[in-house]
């Protein structure tokens, strides 16, 4: 993104110094000015309505289900009014091959993917004030979901 949009500021959030380094090292190397910062989804470090855009790929499926609403209601916090939150991330798998693959993770067991794979995140978004539609299925069980903040205040419980 930051090479496709070179005029716009970009800021990362990693939980792993490690990772950031990483990160800065290549984006250093490509010539790209990126803000980094050290950082959870669920207390994120910028003040309400910093973003125009914020964007989580393959992500929120780590996080238990409180996070992941924590984690959602931050970034609906820290969107500018008319910003968007793009979330791709594992969803209910869409073939048979797929489902047959994935199965073990639908169980509570594996509650931050059982979330994904059973169909909550819809709910999540929805209860962290997001309006949304999805607008892709990569792979047969990843889905992108374009999310706008509702007009209404967001609830506090998760489906």
């Amino acid at each position: 993104m930051a090479e496709r949009y070179p005029h716009t500021s970009f800021t990362g959030l990693d939980p792993d110094a490690e990772a950031l380094a990483v990160s800065a090292r290549k984006f250093s190397h490509a010539g790209l000015r990126v803000e980094l910062k050290l950082g959870r989804a669920e207390t994120l470090p910028f003040a309400d309505g910093r973003f125009q855009l914020v964007v989580s790929s393959l992500m929120l499926h780590h996080l238990d289900r409180a996070t992941k609403l924590l984690a959602l209601h931050e970034w609906r916090r820290v969107l500018a009014p008319g910003g968007r939150l793009l979330l791709v991330d594992f969803g209910v798998p869409r073939s048979r091959l797929a489902r047959l693959i994935l199965w073990p993770l639908r169980f509570d067991l594996f509650e931050e993917q059982s979330d994904n794979f059973r169909g909550r995140v819809p709910g999540l978004l929805q209860a962290a004030g997001f309006d949304f539609e999805e607008v892709g299925v990569y792979r047969s069980a990843v889905v992108a979901y374009d999310a706008r903040p509702g007009a209404g205040t967001p609830g506090t419980s998760s489906p």
